[in-house]
């Protein structure tokens, strides 16, 4: 399930850097706009591995 949250996440983001050069703005814009999606792409990316990790770590300790 984590996995397809991951793939999730990594077309969202695509999706939406894409669609920023459509958007009516000048270059500047369009670039900051790319590296910010961009960035909350990986900040939620890396989330979604750290709640894996945290998950298998309290899994494994109740067993």
């Amino acid at each position: 399930m984590l996995k397809q949250g991951k793939f999730m996440i990594l077309i969202g983001t695509m999706v939406l850097v894409i669609a920023g050069w459509f958007f009516p703005f000048n270059l500047w814009q369009k670039l900051f706009f790319s590296i910010g999606m961009i960035s909350i792409g990986m900040l939620a990316y890396g989330s979604s591995v750290l709640f894996n990790r945290l998950a298998k770590k309290i899994t494994n300790r109740g067993e």
